[in-house]
């Protein structure tokens, strides 16, 4: 994203910010209801070890980590599911036994973003008003990590 005079930055906090609301707002996800939502969970061992991670919920046995754009692209999906989720367990070694489901949240987004986010099993939420929507089909089923 190009920014210009940080509007892009404030573009992107006001999406994590509305999406990190509704959610403390409405703690369910599908058939998932969570008791903790922690907002930019960050984590720095080393440069090759250091993670972020814009909205995690948690429950009992099921964590859903979020990554929220303002605007989703392709690329957002691909290093989110490639890059990120795979290191979320090394990285926060506490939740090495939890099923966790994933997310992408946006206000708006590309189609061919969305068909991936799909493909990879990941959730897609949008925004519906004040509240959120869920845009996968009835039939989707998610994919644990």
């Amino acid at each position: 994203m190009t920014t210009v005079s940080g509007i892009g930055n404030n573009q992107g906090a006001d999406a994590e910010n509305f999406f990190y609301n509704a959610l403390v707002s409405n703690p369910v996800v599908a058939d998932n209801k969570f008791d903790e939502i922690r907002k930019g969970m960050r984590i720095y061992i080393s440069d090759n070890q250091q993670g972020e991670y814009d909205i995690v919920l948690i429950n009992c046995s099921v964590l859903m980590v979020v990554e929220v754009k303002y605007h989703l692209h392709l690329n957002d999906v691909v290093k989110f599911y490639e890059r990120q989720l795979p290191k979320f367990k090394i990285l926060f070694p506490d939740y090495k036994d939890y099923q966790i489901l994933a997310a992408v949240a946006s206000f708006s987004h590309a189609s061919d973003a969305l068909s991936k986010a799909q493909e990879c099993g990941l959730y897609i939420l949008s925004r519906a008003g004040a509240d959120i929507k869920m845009l996968n089909p009835a039939n989707f089923t998610p994919i644990y990590f």
